[in-house]
């Protein structure tokens, strides 16, 4: 699937303009705050950070004008990861929706986003309207599984909802076998949650079941059995994020570190694929990292974590790849020096991407 822009310039206005109308306050600058309303604004965010709660209307605004506008690239970024558009699409405990709005715009042609909350519902509906997309949206208490719309389902959505619906681990197992019943047979369950180690944790646990239950992992994890690292090393994804100056401002004022996109995800299909014994795949897990014996990488494939790095001061031609390596980034290596969990690279060594960043690796096309 195509990249598709955030096109923020676009969406910042809507938001405010929905901010001050659900606050109550006069007409004010398009695109922009006034300082009283940011100071109020900065304020919201700072409780809701702490309290973790839509409720209302001051935490309902604070979530559209920062958690929305950061869940939003996190979907456009993690839906091109698809190997095709999904047709129909369900989005569960949806918020405001911004995951329904990125598979709309990478185009989805029907989108339900259900929720309790079906004032966050009306905000998303009316944000998607407004760019020009058809949004319908149902009230609806997630954990009854008798949901308001039927499939079966070519993409669902459970965006930083999932634990919050199941907490006990029990209950979270459930509900995906649940999910995955929902899908049509080259349909797709996303989970997205935070990148906090405990969080990270759950999701790998509940990427092991899904494998050991014959399901399959379209991403971001390429190994075929349990989990390599076992839980000894964070597994969760980094992206790039253009972030708008309000985005900037909010963030240097609430003191949240966020450089880039981080998040803990997963891409579940009903079956897995086949493995292709001719040829062994590595992800990048690790932007690049300075040591003694020079630039390193941190790969994953079935059998552990491998280090990625060069015998030479230069790569060769046939491994020119590794300069512009990417957290992320799918690859193939043949004829590396290795020793133990190393692998180096000299000048027979063959480097190929094979899927970048974001992109879809599909390993029976190689």
């Amino acid at each position: 699937m195509k990249h598709i822009p955030c096109d923020f310039d676009t969406l910042i206005p809507i938001l405010i303009k929905l901010w001050r109308n659900l606050q109550r306050l006069p007409a004010g600058p398009q695109d922009r705050l006034q300082t009283r309303e940011f100071n109020a604004l900065i304020e919201a965010i700072t409780k809701q950070q702490k309290e973790k709660k839509i409720e209302s209307t001051e935490e309902v605004g604070a979530y559209l004008l920062y958690d929305w506008l950061v869940h939003y690239a996190q979907g456009l970024s993690l839906i091109e990861e698809l190997p095709h558009t999904p047709y129909r699409v369900l989005d569960i405990a949806a918020g405001a929706a911004p995951m329904s709005l990125a598979a709309l715009r990478h185009g989805a042609r029907e989108v339900y986003a259900i929720d309790h909350n079906l004032k966050l519902l009306e905000c998303g509906a009316h944000i998607s309207g407004h760019y020009g997309h058809p949004l319908t949206i149902r009230e609806h208490n997630c954990l009854d599984k008798k949901f308001p719309v039927q499939g079966p389902w070519d993409l669902i959505i459970l965006s930083h909802s999932f634990f919050l619906l199941c907490p006990q681990e029990e209950e979270a197992r459930s509900y995906l076998t649940f999910l995955m019943n929902q899908l049509t047979k080259t349909g797709f369950l996303l989970i997205v949650e935070s990148s906090e180690e405990s969080v990270n944790r759950r999701i790998i646990g509940l990427r092991d079941f899904a494998v050991e239950h014959g399901y399959g992992v379209q991403a971001p994890c390429i190994c075929k059995g349990a989990c390599p690292l076992q839980g000894s090393s964070p597994c969760y994804a980094q992206r790039p994020f253009e972030k708008p100056p309000l985005v900037k401002d909010i963030q240097r004022l609430v003191g949240i570190n966020l450089s880039s996109l981080k998040m803990s995800y997963l891409l579940l299909k009903p079956n897995p694929t086949p493995a292709r014994p001719d040829k062994k795949f590595f992800r990048v897990i690790s932007p690049s990292v300075q040591t003694f014996w020079g630039k390193r990488f941190y790969l994953c494939t079935d059998d552990g974590k491998r280090t990625l790095g060069l015998k030479a001061e230069t790569a060769p031609k046939s491994a020119r790849a590794f300069d512009y390596l990417k957290r992320g980034d799918v690859i193939s290596i043949s004829d590396a020096v290795v020793e133990k969990n190393d692998m180096q690279i000299d000048a027979s060594t063959k480097i190929i991407l094979e899927a970048p960043v974001a992109k879809p690796f599909t390993e029976t096309e190689g």
